[in-house]
C-alpha cells in the first residue's frame, strides 16, 4: 500500500499536476523555514525553494522508494544551496540576523528588559551561526533544526556518519567558544 507522498509521487509521473503542488504544498514550508535559517535572506530563501522544487519535478523520476522522501528532497536542497553559497559568497552581516531575530516572540519573558536581553543573545547565536562555514553549519541545521538523524544528514551531505559527527562537535565547540568570548565568565558547556 502507498502512503501519501509515493501516492502523489506515483501521480505525478503519471501527469497529474494537482499531485505534485499538494507534494510542494506538503514540503513548501519545511524547507522554507530550513533555507531561511540558512541564509538570513527573504529573497534569496524564495529563490533557493523555487530551484529547489524545479529540480524536485526534473528529477521526481529519479526517486527511489527505499529513501523517505523527505531525505530525497533535503538532499536537492542542500545542492541547490551549495551551489548558491559557492556563487554568493555572501558575508552575513549584523543587520540580517537582527531582522531575523525581530521575527521571534519574546513577550514570554518576564519584563522587556529579559526580552531585550533574549533578544540581543539570540542575535548573537544567529550571528555566530552564519559566520559558520557551509559545511559545519549545514549538518548543524539539519540535526538541531530538523531534527535529521546523523544517518539521514549522512546520506543528505554526501558524507559518512562519522564525519557528520565530528562536524557537528566541532561546530557546537566553535558555537560554545565564541559565546564564551561574547559572555566573559559564564559557562555554556551545557550545549557540548
Amino acid at each position: 500500500m502507498l502512503n501519501i507522498e509515493e501516492s502523489l509521487i506515483h501521480n505525478t509521473l503519471k501527469g497529474d499536476m494537482d499531485s505534485f503542488e499538494r507534494l510542494v504544498y506538503l514540503y513548501k514550508d519545511k524547507i522554507y523555514n530550513f533555507v531561511y535559517r540558512m541564509t538570513c535572506s527573504k529573497e534569496d530563501t524564495e529563490d533557493i525553494v523555487q530551484e529547489t522544487f524545479i529540480r524536485v519535478f526534473k528529477n521526481l523520476y529519479k526517486y527511489n522508494s527505499n529513501w523517505k522522501f523527505s531525505t530525497w528532497i533535503y538532499k536537492i536542497t542542500v545542492n541547490v544551496l551549495r551551489n548558491h553559497f559557492k556563487k554568493k559568497k555572501r558575508i552575513y552581516s549584523k543587520e540580517l540576523c537582527q531582522d531575523m531575530a525581530k521575527e521571534i516572540d519574546y513577550h514570554t519573558f518576564n519584563g522587556p528588559e529579559d526580552n531585550y536581553l533574549v533578544k540581543e543573545f539570540y542575535t548573537e547565536i544567529i550571528s555566530i551561526l552564519h559566520r559558520l562555514d557551509y559545511n559545519h553549519k549545514v549538518v548543524f541545521f539539519l540535526r538541531y533544526i530538523k531534527d535529521f538523524s546523523i544517518e539521514e544528514i549522512s546520506t543528505i551531505v554526501g558524507i559518512s556518519p562519522g564525519a557528520v559527527r565530528t562536524r557537528i562537535h566541532r561546530t557546537r565547540k566553535k558555537i560554545c567558544n565564541e559565546l564564551k568570548k561574547l559572555k566573559e565568565g559564564v559557562s555554556y558547556d551545557v550545549l557540548l
